[in-house]
């Protein structure tokens, strides 16, 4: 492969799904402990260091040097876990869009004090070293100490920002075989949770209330031969992205990321958690939150709505949305009702993205 030639899509595809799946172990290996639980567990290390120990340097000598390896060892496990420059676009982006900037300034700051923190050791160590006596020795250790623990205890907010970076990490479904990827958007209660249970391996909770789904939830589903993930995401409301809360902002990622196609589900009922016409306003937001992505719109629970009026509001939402009314597909997740008609179109929507995709990266490489 030249300079000039693009990544072919395949390749692309499974080089970010590898990332995702190293992001996930990486994080998986590490064990964060609380500061001041760890500060606490040093004391028996402490104590135990200086027992057998004749001369009163060897002494206070091993007792600095168990101290300083463990802070050490505890901070450059934290420093070796990637910034986000180095983690997929979709953790890339799910760490920025709730944390910010904060974490990688916290990798950052974790990485210089344990570089001070050594430099406290090998100082202190010639010190007490060179100390003339047991006393001397005693206030060298204490002041060495004294100062590795308070660079460590300075990092207290840090750590705290690595661990819930942690958290966010492994609480995210691993898609790591470069599948082609459908996300399920919509508000809360449209039904999305029932879909992707119905249809995939996934098993989300299920509620008759809003917000029930706080995470991204993935599922495998084959039909007719193709594999692909179906990924159920939180409920998002007609409202600007700097405005959407942390589970809201996670759909947006996966949106933005990770899709291949969305199904875009649309609740028609008197119920639906808001009004129809915000239904649409939505439909807009996400449209521009994943260009070039299709979009396939999805009327649900057609079993709790009447024929009449679900064609008047196809027909509103065809006008307001700017989409072709024959186009939509109505299903009902619930009783399974047209799912095998909207598992097809699922399919031939795949299949079409990844042509165009693939003619898109054809035509980039000609140029």
């Amino acid at each position: 492969m030249t300079s000039n030639e693009k990544i072919p899509v395949w390749l692309e595809k499974y080089i970010e799904a590898k990332r995702f799946s190293e992001d996930v172990e990486r994080f998986r290996r590490v064990s964060i402990i609380e500061v001041e639980e760890f500060i606490s567990s040093l004391r028996t290390v402490y104590w135990n260091a200086g027992r057998g120990r004749r001369s009163p340097r060897s002494r206070e000598l091993a007792r600095l040097e168990q101290v300083y390896r463990r802070v050490y060892e505890y901070l450059r496990v934290l420093a070796s876990l990637p910034s986000t420059r180095f983690m997929s676009s979709f953790h890339r982006e799910l760490v920025e869009s709730i944390i910010g900037e904060r974490y990688n300034r916290a990798l950052a700051r974790i990485r210089r004090a344990r570089d001070r923190i050594r430099r406290f050791y090998l100082d202190y160590r010639l010190l007490i070293l060179s100390s003339s006596n047991a006393k001397e020795a005693a206030r060298l250790r204490r002041e060495g100490l004294g100062r590795i623990l308070s660079v460590f205890r300075e990092l207290e907010e840090d750590i705290e920002i690595v661990q819930r970076v942690r958290k966010e990490i492994l609480g995210t479904h691993i898609i790591s075989e470069g599948l082609p990827v459908v996300i399920v958007a919509g508000i809360p209660n449209t039904g999305k949770s029932t879909l992707v249970r119905r249809l995939s391996s996934a098993k989300p909770e299920i509620a008759p209330y809003p917000f029930t789904t706080k995470n991204i939830v993935v599922g495998k589903t084959v039909h007719k031969g193709t594999p692909f993930y179906l990924v159920d995401t939180p409920g998002l409301l007609d409202s600007p992205i700097e405005e959407k809360n942390v589970i809201e902002k996670k759909a947006v990622v996966a949106l933005r990321t990770v899709a291949d196609l969305v199904l875009f589900m649309v609740d028609p009922t008197d119920d639906s958690v808001v009004q129809f016409e915000s239904q649409v306003r939505l439909f807009k937001d996400v449209k521009t939150i994943n260009k070039g992505v299709n979009t396939l719109v999805v009327f649900n629970k057609i079993d709790a709505v009447d024929r009449e009026k679900l064609e008047r509001m196809m027909a509103e939402f065809s006008r307001g949305a700017s989409v072709d009314v024959n186009s939509i597909v109505t299903i009902s997740a619930l009783y399974g009702t047209n799912v095998d008609t909207l598992l097809d179109r699922i399919v031939s929507e795949i299949y079409s993205s990844i042509v165009r995709k693939w003619s898109s990266k054809r035509v980039e490489a000609s140029m």
